[in-house]
């Protein structure tokens, strides 16, 4: 009896000791590392800019972009940017945090896709820039990057296409 008390405490302790909540709005456990929830193709779902929804074009518009977030073996987390047809526009080195929190980039357009990636550049300014994102959500199939640019709050929810269950 009194191994089974000792045995269920432990598990009620190790489950406190786990429940180190990294997202403010994310899962407080995961049995999923986080380098592995983050890498994938993910579309834009939604995108607010000072708590103002964007347009409905404009939502129309970034609908056939992909960001895909891929990380090799060396541990190097990269990101890729594309359409629906996986034509990459634009890609770049991702630095993270040691809690992949926050996110920094600045995509390196492909030469002769400037203005296939115009529409994406005007919507969302920071993208263009070497700008840091907080992950504000990282759940299996959804992600949510927030900054703070020249004065304006930009909120940029993904949905999560395709998986790399690989890593």
């Amino acid at each position: 009896m009194k191994l089974r008390i000792i045995l269920l405490l432990f598990i009620v302790a190790i489950i406190f000791v786990a429940c180190d909540k990294r997202y403010e709005d994310g899962p407080c456990i995961s049995f999923v590392k986080a380098e592995n929830r983050v890498s994938g193709i993910w579309r834009i779902h939604e995108i607010c800019v000072d708590n103002q929804p964007t347009a409905n074009e404009a939502c129309d518009t970034v609908e056939h972009f992909r960001l895909s977030f891929f990380m090799n073996n060396s541990k190097a987390l990269f990101l890729a940017i594309s359409d629906t047809s996986e034509k990459v526009f634009a890609e770049c080195l991702v630095r993270y945090n040691d809690r992949i929190t926050e996110l920094s980039f600045e995509p390196i357009t492909i030469e002769g896709y400037e203005a296939s990636l115009a529409p994406l550049d005007r919507l969302i300014p920071p993208l263009a820039v070497d700008q840091t994102w907080t992950i504000t959500r990282l759940k299996k199939s959804e992600m949510t990057l927030e900054t703070l640019s020249n004065s304006r709050f930009y909120h940029m929810e993904l949905r999560l296409l395709t998986d790399y269950p690989n890593l």
